[in-house]
């Protein structure tokens, strides 16, 4: 009968041996290159020293490597018909090549020396000389594995018991853990490397356990056999990237994994690790509503997804994974979940509702769909902490204890929170988060980024204090809530959060920010800040020093420029910029003539008080043109003048008009009849044009102060319309065309004519000309009198004009002040 018998062989150096019948044999190669070949019965096969070739042709065969091989000479081992398992040495086994390895028929075996191996696969009697000598020499080669590895895994003088395989086996599984690498070659092979000291390739086998996703180094040497055997479900990505519902896990993340049907109890593998898979049901009978009750094996890793209503999860002593409802991200008939995680370091999740956490023993970790400045943080009995999503619909109200670490779509970190009263917080050297609540705080920062919050969050205090907060090193984020706070950066970048609109707050003394909202925000003291976040966004923060600043942003971010008092000069970068010549919106303390530049991207540009000056996009002459982009331009107080650029890469000419308020007009810059940005103005009294075929009305518009504009047409064919007070519009060459409205204007072409071949135009559309008269003969200048339906007079002062026309019909002004009807 085929393994009926058990023929031990040993052979010598570079020998080659193929067995006979259908007894099983045990052939053992010494040193040299050995072949093998065990045609029938169930055989082991050693290869031990030398590039060896090990065939188990049928039955299921045991084959080991030993040690040897190279890339260029590997030992290489087929395991033939059969279910067979290839036995490699993790340490200093070399290059090890399987090339027939069937996933879920064939398993792979790993073993710190030959001794491991013999323990588990050669008859050894318990208690036996043979043993005993084993025993020794393996205990012997795992201190050597130890002393040259003492960053791994456990010394072998700890070990309560006697090292025998079971130990051993432990001491693989966590000495695996930052030492393997697994990857697919350019053929489809998988290629497994331990401890850079042994290889094994498995010809073809790469495509199908897709190997590439499989971040190994967090997973334990047993789902990596696991794997290999086909007793593991492995996905591509992490488990947060995943839902769970009626026994499928779908991906998230298109073109990877798709659906995948996985049963309650498999073992399920994610770039974090291994779990044990448990879902809940949706409700019985497959109607909502009914609560899921699932508690985790004790000892084992494990994933428990409550599916829907409000369900109960409880943790075993492994360290556990509990989503409350179908993972992270997505909630299908979501309810108020309690989680508790018992012993371990577990991961809660509680989902849509207002879920109940509880970590239990260990060093446990919550997590949160949102930004750590999403949620509202309150001080509630027993211990728990409110934890407040101020998205609707996402997370909810969650109390959550015992819990460690808190986890956030912007980074993860240590919980450290007051008691209600004036509290003295102090970070270690990981990123913190710090919650004084109420009273006068002082919460300080330490090594890591922090995240600092006085009170309770951004946008809700309950019984806030003027508090402390000192960053420390980092890069922190520091709010301090209602009340005069003093926030301190420290070292690093660091950020003020603050809970409104930057057009809310004015700016100080290199820098006083105080909130104009009520109960809000209050003053604070910034020292040490590089950032303030609004609600716009957050910015890289450049402030004056209350003199003559020559401030600029940089390029590639956002920046907020601060002039202050005095005449300052501004210049933005490449980001979407905020530019304030003085102290804020509605606010203004000792203010200059500024001149404003705000750079490429959409600006915000608020110049205050003073006569200043303000370029719209980055100032560039015609040969470096530049892109025009989206702004809000804010004059303010004062005479002040917007000036756009002569020529743009994205735009050929700008069109002014007046669609909303009559405070307010609209520049558009179009490219071949199409709008490419558009630009919000107010509280400008001068405006300089383009060189191309502009289109300005500004018929609805009423400056700030009430007086006319001055409008400068630029070059081009532009066609023009003044407000109806006493404006100033030059022309310069092209064929212009002016539209008279209310008012007394002075209406001129700066070119004085002398280009020679432009005609421009002033069409008194809706009015009568009364009165055609020269003013300065010089200067070929003229007076127009002219009358509307209500018959109220006014008088335009034209000069260099060749054609004004009325309901009458046209009339030409020529050389010598002719005038022909």
């Amino acid at each position: 009968m085929e393994g009926l018998f058990m023929n031990t062989i040993k052979m010598g150096k570079d020998k080659y041996f193929t067995g006979k019948g259908t007894d099983a044999e045990h052939v053992m190669g010494q040193k040299g290159d050995d072949v093998i070949n065990g045609v029938h019965g169930n055989d082991i096969l050693e290869g031990n020293r030398g590039a060896d070739k090990l065939n188990g042709g049928h039955g299921d065969d045991i084959l080991f490597s030993g040690v040897g091989g190279t890339e260029t000479a590997p030992d290489k081992l087929t395991g033939g018909v059969g279910n067979d398992t290839f036995a490699i040495r993790v340490t200093n086994g070399g290059y090890n090549q399987i090339t027939d390895f069937q996933i879920g028929a064939d398993k792979l075996d790993l073993f710190v020396s030959r001794a491991d191996f013999a323990l588990k696969h050669l008859e050894v009697e318990e208690g036996s000389r043979k043993e005993e000598r084993l025993t020794k020499k393996e205990a012997s080669n795992l201190e050597k594995f130890t002393a040259k590895n003492k960053y791994f895994g456990q010394d072998v003088d700890e070990q309560d018991e006697p090292i025998k395989f079971d130990s051993s086996e432990e001491f693989i599984d966590a000495t695996l853990t930052s030492k393997t690498s697994v990857e697919n070659d350019d053929q489809g092979n998988l290629i497994i490397t331990f401890f850079d000291k042994t290889t094994i390739k498995l010809d073809g086998v790469g495509d199908q356990l897709k190997a590439l996703n499989i971040n190994v180094d967090e997973h334990k040497a047993e789902d990596i056999i696991d794997i290999l055997n086909g007793e593991a479900t492995v996905f591509s990505g992490s488990m947060f990237e995943y839902h769970y519902a009626d026994g499928n896990v779908v991906d998230t993340v298109a073109n990877r994994d798709g659906v995948t049907h996985v049963d309650n109890g498999t073992k399920v593998i994610f770039s974090e690790g291994s779990y044990i898979l448990s879902v809940g049901h949706n409700g019985q009978d497959g109607h909502p509503g009914n609560v899921n009750k699932l508690v985790a094996e004790d000892g084992v890793d494990t994933m428990l997804v409550g599916y829907t209503s409000g369900d109960v999860l409880t943790g075993g002593t492994g360290n556990d994974v509990l989503f409350g409802d179908n993972g992270f991200g997505f909630t299908y008939n979501g309810g108020d979940d309690v989680l508790k995680g018992g012993a371990g370091d577990d991961i809660l999740h509680g989902g849509a509702g207002n879920d109940r956490l509880d970590g239990g023993e260990g060093v446990d970790k919550a997590i949160f769909s949102g930004s750590v400045l999403d949620y509202n943080y309150l001080h509630q009995s027993g211990g728990n902490t409110e934890v407040r999503d101020l998205v609707g619909g996402r997370d909810g109200n969650d109390f959550v204890k015992n819990t460690e670490t808190f986890a956030f779509a912007d980074g993860e970190f240590a919980f450290l929170r007051g008691h209600n009263a004036g509290d003295n917080l102090t970070a270690g050297n990981v990123d913190t988060l710090l919650v004084g609540f109420t009273g006068d705080d002082t919460l300080n920062g330490g090594g890591g980024d922090d995240v600092l919050l006085g009170d309770n969050g951004v946008g809700f205090t309950y019984q806030g204090g003027n508090d402390v907060l000192n960053g420390g090193e980092g890069d922190d984020l520091l709010h301090g809530g209602a009340g005069n706070d003093s926030l301190n950066g420290g070292t690093g970048v660091d950020t003020a959060v603050f809970s409104g609109s930057y057009k809310e707050y004015h700016f100080q003394n290199r820098l006083t920010v105080t909130d104009t909202v009520a109960g809000r925000d209050g003053k604070d003291q910034l020292q040490d800040v590089e950032k303030v976040t609004f609600t716009e966004g957050t910015y890289t923060l450049v402030t004056g020093h209350n003199a003559y600043d020559n401030l600029k942003g940089e390029d590639d971010v956002d920046s907020m420029l601060i002039g202050t008092h005095g005449h300052d000069d501004l210049t933005g970068g490449s980001g979407n910029d905020v530019l304030f010549g003085d102290n804020g919106v509605g606010f203004t303390y000792q203010g200059g003539d500024d001149t404003l530049d705000g750079g490429a991207g959409s600006d915000y540009i608020h110049a205050g008080s003073g006569d200043d000056t303000i370029y719209a996009d980055k100032k560039a002459p015609a040969h470096l043109a530049v892109n025009a982009e989206d702004d809000v331009i804010i004059g303010a107080d004062g005479i002040d003048t917007l000036i756009y650029n002569e020529t743009y890469k994205n735009a050929d000419s700008i069109r002014v008009d007046v669609s909303g308020d009559e405070d307010i007009f609209n520049v558009d810059t179009m490219l071949s009849g199409n709008v490419t940005s558009t630009d919000i103005v107010s509280g400008i009294e001068v405006l300089h044009a383009t060189r191309g075929d502009d289109v300005i009305d500004l018929s609805g518009y009423v400056t700030g102060t009430g007086v006319g504009v001055t409008i400068h047409a630029g070059k081009g064919d532009d066609t023009v319309t003044g407000t109806k007070a006493n404006d100033e519009i030059y022309t310069s060459q092209g064929n212009d065309t002016i539209y008279a409205s209310l008012g007394n204007d002075i209406i001129k072409d700066s070119n004085n004519n002398n280009s020679g071949n432009d005609h421009d135009v002033i069409i008194y559309e809706g009015f009568e000309i009364v009165d055609v008269a020269v003013q300065n003969v010089a200067y070929q200048t003229w007076n127009v009198q002219f009358q509307d339906i209500e018959g109220n007079v006014f008088t335009d002062v034209i000069s260099h004009i060749e054609e004004i026309k009325d309901v009458n019909g046209s009339r030409y002004l020529e050389d010598g002040f002719d005038l022909l009807a």
